[in-house]
């Protein structure tokens, strides 16, 4: 009976992919906004509605600071959105500023909102 006990851990449901990149020093509850990367700016966004556009991202992040793009990941094969999208600020303080917008509704969805660490760099930690 050991093993089949992965219900009910809140993580892990939906960020299979996210897996072995070492943001294992968790621990501490469910979000911690300080650890922010150095100079980061950029964000991912998930959980997205599959109608949600670019343009729409867009709009939602603007008053965070100057975007330098909106990318929204699309199925190699459907063209369709997986519900996952990416900003870059001009600015780490846009990126920090974007930290507020965890959970606002974009077409009928609580948004997730992360540091995104894959403009170049690679300089962090972990």
């Amino acid at each position: 009976g050991k093993g089949k006990s992965d219900k009910g851990y809140g993580k892990g449901k939906s960020d299979a992919g996210d897996w072995g990149k070492g943001k294992g020093k968790g621990r501490k509850g469910p979000r911690d906004l300080s650890e922010m990367p150095q100079g980061c700016q950029s964000v991912i966004v998930k959980n997205l509605s599959y109608d949600t556009v670019e343009d729409t991202l867009h709009d939602v992040f603007q008053d965070c600071g100057a975007i330098e793009r909106v990318n929204i990941l699309t199925d190699r094969d459907t063209g369709r959105s997986r519900g996952i999208g990416f900003i870059d600020f001009e600015t780490p303080e846009g990126a920090s500023r974007a930290m507020s917008k965890f959970d606002e509704v974009v077409d009928g969805r609580a948004i997730y909102v992360d540091w995104s660490e894959r403009k170049g760099g690679g300089k962090g930690k972990w």
